[in-house]
């Protein structure tokens, strides 16, 4: 009955703002991942910047944690704190349209916006004003001969009521062929659709803000010659919103942050500015000593944010020995999420728990002798009672010992060091 008490009380926690750890009487040890914790050793050797409260992108300093909000088209809430690999924006002097570096625009471009850090004279206003052809805000980048993708993205203003229809491509070139999308976007409804011809690859709209979103293409190089990829971005494609340009469209676009991920299909979730060289944003490191827990057998319950663009073999977490031979973790494989269980270099255990899909999750699992057992959101409990269990000291928060990083959001963990049984299993993975 005491262990079921813990059981029942462990999500009333995971809402429970800025409590760490919370240590509950029944020895489960939670903590909650909204608030900079003095469990969790954090480094990231870089800064960074995240959305705040009121959706503004703020700073972050070297080794200090985001706990980024998120919108969901009505307001701003605490997403957790996120864990990303290193990312590397292409392109140079981003947030300065005026420069040569943007060496394909025909548009007229200047810099005397506000940015979505709320900074003056940061984003950049692109401006047709011709009628005799389409204009465009533009940058090559050289790329390799290869068969890995380019990603881009850039964040677009939504100024005033008025239905404006921008166009934003990738352009990829050097081989017999072009490969190319382009999607023409109404800025105010928030929508868009591919133009017929130009759908080399894959495009996704997001809502950022009332006041901004976010647009990303990803095209696949096909190892042809091809070697520039070029950002194109039209302010005024046309005026009715179809497939067709119109030379004698007018208009403007405000963007900020334009992003280029040479080798990745994605540009990542931080804002990286350049100068005169591309930047990286180095990789969150999340790391939190349990050597002082007893782990002869034990449970955890791990909540997490799926955004849609993480790796393959993404990492939710991964309790380890200092070693990639002994580890118990929470990964991506496919469309699935799998419960994995590694002693001496030998695979004891790959559960599937359920499925990865964009959303909010929760996994609860049991780590015992001869018993490993885990479910999520209320599913059926999957079990292996043939398991050798390493012995682990270290856990790794959204990574792998290796090079596999979430890409999204922790919203909490739990720890519990007792083996609890499939019905708490079960009823806890309900609660999020």
């Amino acid at each position: 009955m005491r262990l079921h008490r813990a059981v029942r009380g462990l999500l009333e926690a995971l809402v429970t703002q800025g409590k760490e750890p919370v240590n509950m009487r029944d020895g489960a040890v939670f903590y909650a991942m909204s608030a900079p914790s003095t469990s969790l050793a954090f480094l990231r050797e870089s800064t960074d910047n995240m959305f705040d409260a009121e959706g503004i992108l703020r700073p972050l300093s070297v080794d200090q944690a985001g706990f980024p909000y998120a919108h969901d088209s009505q307001t701003w809430s605490p997403a957790g704190i996120r864990i990303l690999g290193a990312q590397t924006n292409a392109l140079l002097h981003s947030r300065d349209g005026t420069h040569a570096a943007w060496n394909d625009t025909t548009a007229i471009v200047t810099r005397d916006q506000i940015g979505i850090d709320g900074v003056a004279n940061t984003a950049t206003m692109v401006t047709d004003d011709r009628t005799s052809s389409v204009r465009r805000f533009s940058q090559d980048v050289t790329i390799p001969d290869d068969f890995n993708p380019v990603a881009i993205s850039i964040l677009v203003r939504r100024t005033g009521g008025v239905h404006r229809y921008t166009g934003f491509e990738l352009r990829m070139y050097g081989g017999p062929d072009d490969l190319r999308h382009r999607i023409v976007v109404d800025i105010v409804a928030a929508s868009f659709i591919a133009q017929d011809g130009f759908t080399a690859g894959s495009a996704t709209l997001d809502v950022l803000s009332d006041d901004w979103l976010r647009l990303d293409i990803t095209v696949s190089n096909d190892q042809s010659g091809i070697g520039t990829a070029n950002l194109r971005l039209f302010p005024a494609y046309n005026a009715d919103g179809s497939e067709t340009p119109d030379a004698q469209a007018v208009g403007f676009a405000v963007v900020d942050y334009p992003m280029m991920a040479v080798g990745s299909d994605h540009t990542g979730w931080s804002y990286v500015e350049t100068q005169g060289s591309a930047g990286t944003r180095a990789a969150d490191m999340a790391d939190v000593d349990v050597s002082a827990m007893d782990l002869s057998d034990f449970s955890f319950a791990v909540g997490w944010n799926v955004q849609g663009n993480e790796g393959e073999s993404a990492r939710v977490l991964e309790f380890n020995d200092g070693t990639s031979g002994n580890q118990v973790n929470i990964s991506r494989s496919g469309g699935n999420v799998t419960l994995n269980v590694v002693a001496d270099d030998m695979v004891e255990a790959s559960l599937v728990l359920g499925s990865w899909a964009p959303g909010r999750h929760k996994a609860v699992v049991r780590i015992a002798p001869d018993d490993v057992a885990g479910c999520m959101e209320g599913g059926a409990v999957v079990k292996d009672t043939s398991v050798v269990v390493p012995s682990v000291d270290t856990l790794l928060l959204g990574r792998s010992i290796g090079a596999s990083w979430l890409n999204s959001t922790l919203r909490g963990y739990a720890i519990w060091p007792a083996a609890l049984s499939d019905g708490a299993l079960q009823a806890q993975s309900l609660r999020s």
